[in-house]
């Protein structure tokens, strides 16, 4: 269960008070024009909460400038394809038991190119949909969108491959989003602007002691 809309009527007394501060006085990062604006159907409902999200940043962060880096969503799908043709074959096209090794031979092709597929997303894609080449250097970065088991706050990150390279910020979702489940896109791509930019400066900083 998520926070729900009770943490939606703080919106205001937040933008009020602590909103530049949590932006660092930044100008607000304005929708790009087009943008359709998300809504989360259930905001007792993280699955709605960060679906909403990152299917509005997939689309916003492109028409800002970001480029989105599809390397690993690639990778992913050929791997599974590789799985379900190996599941195909051995279920429509081997007979059994006249050919029972190529049966077996399907069966381990099946569950390897899974348990690859499975790996890739345990180390390296975890909970980000949605990853963007670095501005500077052009490494994958990877945007995390998740919700802890109820709690109501809403986590953003930004983490490279290199070990301890990642910024996040964690906010109530009623700073994202109205009473009615509406996301407020300037808001959010405000946050993911500072975010980014502290992000780029731990990055630099890296690179100076190293």
């Amino acid at each position: 269960m998520a926070g729900g809309s009770s943490t939606a009527v703080h919106r205001k007394q937040h933008n009020n008070r602590g909103g530049s501060a949590a932006t660092g006085n930044r100008p607000r990062v304005e929708v790009p024009h087009g943008i359709e604006t998300r809504t989360a159907s259930n905001l007792y409902s993280s699955y709605e909460i960060v679906k909403a999200v990152n299917e509005f940043l997939e689309e916003a962060l492109p028409a800002l400038g970001y480029i989105e880096d599809t390397s690993l969503p690639w990778v992913r799908i050929l791997l599974m394809t590789l799985a379900c043709t190996a599941g195909v074959i051995g279920q429509f096209f081997v007979k059994f038991p006249a050919e029972s090794s190529s049966l077996k031979l399907c069966v381990l092709g099946y569950f390897f190119f899974s348990g690859v597929t499975c790996l890739v997303d345990m180390i390296w894609t975890k909970s980000s949909d949605v990853q963007i080449n670095d501005r500077e250097t052009g490494d994958r970065i990877f945007v995390d969108v998740e919700m802890q088991g109820f709690s109501s706050e809403l986590v953003l990150r930004l983490r490279s491959s290199h070990p301890n390279m990642s910024e996040e910020i964690k906010e109530s979702i009623g700073n994202f989003f109205h009473e009615d489940g509406e996301l407020d896109g300037q808001e959010l791509l405000t946050r993911f602007d500072v975010l980014y930019r502290r992000f780029a400066t731990h990055r630099r900083s890296a690179l100076k002691t190293e």
